[in-house]
């Protein structure tokens, strides 16, 4: 059922009111989600989804064993570090990536080796690193990089096609020269955490000055499938297109999702030490003169992209990902490597998507407020939470990110405040209804109480009968009635009768039975008066309410009666001690005006009983639907036949308490018992 239009109105502008709300937080002051969405995010991803591992990745790193056992020193050894990358030339990887920034001079012989075996390279992909700032104003900002810097041969400007804010670059820690010169690409290493202190974005390129520099892996990505960075396409808040061109490498248009700022989310793929295969540099070297291992270094290394990094303790750039409480920030560059050679990114999903999520959302909860049953509102949300919960993992497993927690938050909210305004409105709907209510029993007090008042206040006292009466109602108002007086020619004449239904309609047809037995006084034809009493019944047009009804009077033990459409009546013959039925047909008042009404006469003797009743009597149920038995009414009167009509009654009335059982009787129910005495 529906509540009133001007409440659902008031819901409805509402529900409107909170869907704007809950916009203008996710789209405006959230924007890009809170602390809590990225570490709910992180959850779902590290736990439900399980990102593709390309494997042409291999770590070789330089841990403290390195340090201990092969530079036998606590320093760099730049000379025993390019007799390994001579080794490992020879394994013909397809890059060989530094993580490592050279930029200031060693002793001259160890900086003699280490160039000459840069020369020997050319696959070498070397880092640089800035500090960086999305304010032009900022003193960190660097003046223009030197013209003649070899640097410039990797700086250039790429198709921007929509502007973004993108981070630009400060004080630089650049390698060397001689060592830049001696380079395949260079890519800046410049990553910083988000505010809660993980990594897990990156950040794909930065300005310089009026060009831009590609981060290290995009390089080595973008030289890998023969694409110069000044064709690649940029869209600032949206995408990195990276077209496919005559002679490049890639079948497919490549499209990376960054924010206004060129950052893109990292798919990790697993822990570190367990993402990618990893061989440290003194194993290498050892492995690298054992004959009986060259197959199996061919296979770590041959057309592999090679990263050469220091993760020993003090030394390695070390950070919290969304995987590891510390990792060597080199996982950053092998990931998003990994992203590009696998084709895998995560989006965020569009604010259009969000604003229409929580359109349906709220829309649906509002809905649901407007039913009367409270339940509903709760069903709604219960399902709500089912399909939204659904939605995140099939976002997720598309790898689009939802802020979860702000739009749980948000609809959590929209829940309370319709919930606070669907109780409120649903207290004064119970108040509304109670005082309704009230109203109606009351009304129903007073109906009863005419009814009441049509019957006899007191029994007639008639010599040589003993009578008692007895009436239930299955409503406050019943559709029975029964009604005595005595005539001038000392005929005792009574009347019942039972109404179609019960309740007010049924009572509306009380007061016409005890009209019409009025009118009825001193007309002795029962046959035209039945017919003229449903003709008037008829004549009212009280919609289908029709009035079954006996007629009888008695004198000198003589009983004449007839009947329109009521029960059987029961004649209990005391000289034989047995229970007769009687049955006359008769079309209940008000369907016919022209019925051939039977109408007939019995002599009764002294001891005999009649026990007449409604049909409420005779089609009695029980709990499990069965109907009271003729026998059950036909041996109780056998069995009491010789106690008073008051008795009698009683037992009658412990037999329906009785049969019914916890029920109450779905009908009115009117007895009878006259005696003669």
């Amino acid at each position: 059922m529906l509540r009133n239009k001007r409440v659902i109105n008031v819901l409805l502008w509402q529900g409107l009111v909170l869907w704007i709300l809950c916009s203008y937080i996710i789209i405006i002051i959230i924007k890009d989600g809170t602390r809590f969405d990225h570490q709910t995010n992180d959850f779902l991803i590290n736990t439900f989804l399980k990102i593709p591992k390309s494997d042409r990745i291999v770590y070789l790193s330089i841990n403290d064993n390195t340090y201990k056992n092969y530079f036998k020193s606590n320093q760099f050894d730049r000379k025993l570090f390019a007799e390994a990358l001579d080794k490992l030339r020879t394994y013909n990887p397809e890059a060989i990536i530094l993580d490592l920034v050279f930029a200031y001079p060693s002793n001259y012989s160890s900086d003699s080796a280490l160039e000459a075996n840069f020369g020997k390279l050319n696959n070498l992909i070397l880092p640089v690193s800035f500090a960086i700032s999305k304010d032009i104003k900022n003193e960190l900002i660097s003046p223009k990089i030197n013209e003649n810097s070899y640097l410039n041969r990797f700086i250039s400007k790429p198709i921007i096609k929509a502007e973004g804010i993108p981070y630009l670059s400060g004080r630089g820690l650049l390698t060397s020269e001689k060592y830049l010169n001696l380079s395949a690409a260079t890519g800046h290493i410049s990553d910083f955490p988000d505010e809660d202190g993980i990594y897990r974005n990156s950040l794909l390129l930065i300005k310089i000055n009026d060009k831009y520099l590609p981060s290290l892996y995009f390089s080595a990505f973008l030289k890998e499938i023969n694409v110069p960075f000044n064709k690649i396409e940029i869209f600032f808040g949206d995408k990195i297109l990276i077209p496919v061109l005559p002679g490049s490498w890639n079948n497919e248009i490549i499209e990376i999702p960054i924010d206004e700022s060129g950052r893109t989310r990292i798919a990790f793929v697993e822990n570190w030490t367990k993402d990618f295969p990893n061989l440290s540099l003194i194993n290498f070297s050892k492995l690298a003169i054992d004959d009986s291992k060259q197959g199996s270094l061919n296979e770590l290394f041959e057309g592999k992209f090679v990263f050469l990094c220091d993760v020993s303790t003090g030394i390695a750039d070390i950070g919290t990902i969304s995987l590891n409480q510390t990792a060597p920030l080199v996982v950053i560059q092998a990931n998003m490597l990994n992203s590009l050679l696998t084709n895998t990114f995560f989006n965020s999903v569009s604010s259009k998507i969000l604003l229409l999520l929580l359109f349906i959302a709220i829309a649906a909860l509002t809905f649901s407020t407007f039913f009367t049953e409270i339940k509903i509102f709760y069903y709604t949300s219960i399902c709500l939470l089912v399909i939204f919960t659904s939605i995140v993992f099939i976002i997720l497993l598309n790898h689009h990110l939802l802020p979860v927690i702000s739009m749980s938050g948000n609809l959590i909210f929209s829940f309370v405040v319709l919930l606070i305004q669907v109780e409120y409105f649903t207290q004064k709907d119970k108040k509304y209804i109670e005082i309704d209510n009230l109203r109606k029993q009351h009304e129903m007090d007073e109906a009863r109480k005419i009814q009441l008042s049509m019957l006899p206040a007191k029994l007639p006292i008639y010599d040589g009968l003993d009578i008692a009466t007895y009436m239930s109602t299955a409503t406050e108002v019943g559709g029975d009635y029964y009604d005595f007086y005595l005539d001038k020619n000392n005929y005792l004449n009574f009347v019942i009768a039972d109404a179609t239904g019960h309740g007010l309609q049924a009572g509306t047809m009380v007061t016409v039975a005890k009209t019409l037995f009025i009118i009825s006084k001193n007309n002795d034809d029962y046959l035209s008066l039945l017919n003229k009493m449903s003709g008037i019944i008829k004549q009212l047009n009280l919609f289908k309410l029709y009035l079954c009804l006996a007629l009888f009077k008695i004198k000198n033990n003589i009983l004449e009666f007839t009947s329109a459409g009521m029960p059987p009546i029961y004649w209990y013959q005391s000289k034989n001690n047995f229970v007769e039925k009687i049955t006359l047909k008769g079309s209940p008042l008000g369907f016919l005006t022209n019925f051939p009404y039977e109408i007939m006469k019995i002599e009764l003797h002294k001891g005999d009983v009649l026990l007449i009743s409604s049909d409420g009597l005779t089609e009695l149920f029980n709990e499990e639907n069965e109907m009271l038995s003729e026998e059950s009414i036909t041996s109780t009167l056998q069995k009491n036949g010789n106690d008073s009509a008051e008795i009698i009654i009683s037992k009658f009335k412990s037999i329906i308490k009785l049969w019914c059982g916890k029920i109450e009787p779905k009908d009115d129910i009117s007895i009878i018992v006259i005696r003669v005495v």
